[in-house]
């Protein structure tokens, strides 16, 4: 009896032994360090909750993130000459999703002086990448040359969700943003831009190429849906906007982020937004309140409006194309390229005129007066009440989005 339970125990322990050895032989997936946790597959995203953290996006351009706190990057940057190294460019961009989580990334300062910089911002380049639930806060950033944004510098097949950028500078030569650079150049690869905003101010007397937007300084072929600027835009040449430099594009486009740009392949347009900024320039100019060059394909833009003053400079001098809403509208093929659309009729100078009869020029008091936005969507869209961003007298439509 004792012979057989010695010989059980002995098999018992050799069976351990055997488990112990297999399981010691298989190397398990080796934990990431890098980051707070997650693997960086959409359904288990790597967790950022440091600028360290942030920075190591760089290494990981295919993969998923979630921002699980604020993350500031002042102490992280302090020291540095040059301020923050954007994410991704032409040979390596970023691919991936980062979802902000609700929180608010801030002072990411960039200065860039050399001049053949380009792609400049949080992330410098982006393709077929989303960006979602996100604030930029407080950033000051200076790039060499073009394409330049507080939260991206260029990106085509982007989708863009529920991102603000707020307190924040934008300069550089041109093709500037308070958010975005420039989406989709050259590229018939469609993007989206939704519920997204910006506050601050775009260029200045050294922006000598064009292209300034308080929210984007140029978008091609993309859906820019319920978004606002307040930001301050001045440049140089052409087009410049309140909400984008220059809009337009190509069609029948195939590609873009997953499913969420579907409607961005057959419909592109500006639809339910506003700006709120002054838009300023000199030099042979374009400049509008909501976009200063619209050009290009089927694009149209939508229920809109802009109260921002554009200011005439030297007339004499220059030519120049104003515009309450646009600047300059060419090679269109909608036929009705601006529909619903209003500004303020003091936005401009009195001995200017308002281009080419697009957009509607309204009194203060009726760009307060709901009933002036015919076909408008005050149930799910806009609203107009004590909520409302305010000027000094007069209370606008606002988005309902908004907090």
């Amino acid at each position: 009896m004792k012979r057989k339970i010695s010989l059980i125990l002995t098999m018992i322990s050799l069976i351990t032994c055997i488990v112990l050895l297999f399981a010691c032989s298989v190397t398990p997936d080796e934990v990431n360090t890098d980051f707070s946790g997650g693997d960086g597959t959409p359904n288990n995203p790597y967790q950022i909750t440091t600028a360290e953290e942030l920075d190591t996006v760089r290494d990981y351009l295919d993969g998923s993130f979630l921002v699980m706190n604020d993350i500031d990057c002042e102490d992280f940057l302090s020291g540095t000459s040059t301020g923050w190294e954007p994410i991704g460019d032409a040979a390596s961009p970023f691919t991936g999703e980062f979802d902000g989580g609700g929180f608010t990334i801030s002072n990411f300062d960039i200065t860039i002086t050399e001049a053949s910089v380009e792609n400049v911002g949080l992330f410098g380049y982006a393709v077929l990448a989303s960006f979602s639930d996100l604030t930029l806060a407080s950033a000051d950033i200076t790039g060499g040359s073009s394409m330049i944004g507080s939260l991206l510098g260029y990106g085509k097949g982007i989708a863009v969700d529920d991102v603000h950028a707020t307190s924040v500078t934008v300069l550089g030569k041109g093709n500037l943003g308070g958010l975005i650079g420039v989406v989709g150049h050259d590229d018939s690869i469609a993007s989206y831009i939704n519920s997204c905003s910006s506050d601050g101010s775009v260029g200045n007397e050294n922006s000598t190429w064009g292209a300034q937007g308080g929210l984007i300084g140029t978008a091609n072929n993309t859906m820019i849906r319920e978004c606002f600027s307040t930001a301050a835009v001045h440049g140089e040449l052409t087009g410049i906007g309140g909400l984008a430099g220059n809009y337009g594009g190509y069609s029948s486009s195939t590609t873009g982020f997953q499913d969420s740009v579907t409607e961005a392949y057959s419909d592109p347009k500006i639809v339910n937004c506003y700006a709120t900024g002054t838009v300023s320039g000199s030099g042979s100019i374009v400049v509008g309140g909501l976009v200063g060059s619209f050009v290009y394909s089927d694009h149209i833009i939508e229920n809109c409006y802009a109260t921002g003053a554009v200011p005439g400079d030297s007339l004499d001098t220059f030519d120049i194309n104003r515009g309450g809403l646009i600047g300059s509208i060419g090679n269109l093929d909608a036929s009705t390229p601006v529909d619903g659309c209003y500004f303020i009729d003091t936005s401009l100078a009195s001995n200017l005129t308002y281009y080419g009869g697009y957009g509607e020029a309204k009194t203060p008091s009726e760009l307060a007066t709901q009933s002036t936005f015919s076909g408008w969507d005050f149930t799910d869209i806009w609203e107009m009440n004590s909520k409302a961003r305010t000027t000094t007298i007069y209370t606008y439509p606002h988005l309902q989005w908004e907090e």
